[in-house]
């Protein structure tokens, strides 16, 4: 996918190149061509970028605000030094009620 920079100049794949260059050809060729050209680009740009979001959907939950995450029964942030684990448990239990085991 293209990348922009500050300096206004825009990365491309050779694809996304070659692609430039027919819409390119096809507008000087035939107006009407060109939108069919146009169109089928943006079909695949779209195709692209849903494949994208499946990548990154695949990958796993997203960090929560102290970079870690939660599972059904705990949540956890991680620093590079540390983790702190939190384990909800009910109301009224003490200390002398747990077992911790790490």
């Amino acid at each position: 996918m293209a990348e922009s920079h500050e300096s206004g100049v825009t990365e491309v794949t050779e694809e996304e190149a070659a692609l430039i260059e027919a819409q390119e050809a096809a507008k000087k060729a035939n107006p009407a061509a060109a939108t069919v050209v146009a169109e089928a680009a943006a079909a695949e740009e779209n195709k692209a970028e849903g494949e994208e979001g499946k990548a990154e959907e695949e990958k796993g939950q997203i960090p929560n605000a102290g970079n870690g995450g939660s599972a059904d029964n705990y949540t956890w942030e991680q620093t590079l030094g540390e983790v702190t684990v939190n384990i909800p448990i009910p109301e009224g239990t003490t200390s002398k009620m747990l077992t911790v085991d790490i």
